[in-house]
């Protein structure tokens, strides 16, 4: 039987309170044999202000302080990071299938995008039609079009904004501020290395 692996990508710029909600929901909803985090590469759509590198390491600094005993292992790809840009959620599945034939791969994303999906993505139809999706529900985002393969998760995520997070790290708000946004050691991250 292929293993299946949940695949949950994002620009990770930070790693906040709604991304561990989200791995949190999924390894409670036991969908999955293996989670792998995949930061995004370079992308057309927006500019990510914060090198693959920094992402990478908060979400080690992230995995070591909250899932460090998790029963499903929970990882890290750097295959977006290794791309020539641009990257797209199509050419990194080509790729996955390609390196990883015994696995079977299910993208984890919220229903804001799955609604932009085949409007706004390269190959958004073909992606639409084809690939395995684990819905991730978010508020004021209501899912107008299913996908042909589509689970949802129960839960909803955290409405919390990355973009609203580098705003306020950009304003030099208190460590107070950031409590429920992001864990300690990101936050002493992003400060040591004059992130954002």
């Amino acid at each position: 039987m292929n293993k299946k692996i949940v695949i949950y990508g994002g620009t990770f710029n930070p790693p906040h309170a709604g991304h561990e909600k989200v791995i949190r929901i999924l390894l409670a909803e036991s969908l999955t044999d293996e989670i792998w985090l995949l930061p995004s590469g370079d992308r057309l759509d927006k500019k990510i202000s914060v090198s693959g590198s920094h992402r990478r390491r908060m979400l080690e600094i992230l995995l070591a302080k909250k899932f460090s005993d998790s029963k499903i292992p929970v990882k890290i790809s750097d295959l977006e990071l290794r791309q020539k840009p641009p990257t797209y959620t199509y050419k990194t599945k080509k790729i996955l299938d390609k390196r990883y034939p015994n696995r079977e791969f299910y993208f984890a994303v919220g229903t804001d995008s799955l609604n932009q999906l085949k409007s706004e993505w390269q190959y958004g139809k073909e992606l639409f039609r084809h690939l395995n999706f684990i819905g991730i529900r978010r508020s004021n985002f209501p899912l107008k079009e299913k996908p042909k393969h589509l689970r949802m998760l129960k839960n909803k995520s955290p409405a919390l904004s990355s973009a609203e997070i580098r705003k306020l790290l950009a304003l030099g708000k208190s460590s107070k501020t950031f409590k429920n946004l992001l864990i300690p050691e990101i936050l002493d991250y992003i400060k040591n290395n004059h992130l954002y």
